[in-house]
């Protein structure tokens, strides 16, 4: 309850509304672009390390929806075009994560559970 009228409070004073039905909505189904879209009106990939963090993930999983469907040239389009700008924060996991191409089953991977 004192969560909604903080958030209430911050969207009155900012006149930014924040609409979370409509980004859960857009996430749930896979829009990617209109995700980073939709977040970018708030933040930016720089401001922070949690904006970071938080493009980091939605970068991750459009790229391992691609190695879920089997394509691999999505798959190393997105990891060149969105996660390169990642691999100078954490390489580890930008390793980790061109290393998936090669395997068989990625879920197996105990890095992908952690947040690191």
């Amino acid at each position: 309850m004192l969560n909604q009228m903080l958030e209430f409070r911050l969207e009155q004073e900012s006149k930014i509304f924040f609409n979370w039905n409509y980004f859960e909505e857009i996430v749930i189904n896979g829009e990617w672009k209109r995700v980073e879209k939709y977040l970018s009106a708030f933040t930016n990939l720089k401001d922070n390390r949690y904006s970071a963090k938080i493009f980091f993930l939605i970068r991750r999983q459009k790229y391992l929806e691609a190695l879920d469907s089997n394509d691999h040239e999505r798959a190393v389009n997105i990891l060149w075009d969105d996660l390169a700008v990642f691999s100078a924060l954490q390489e580890n996991i930008y390793v980790e994560l061109a290393e998936l191409i090669a395997l068989k089953n990625f879920r197996q991977e105990k890095f992908l559970c952690e947040f690191q």
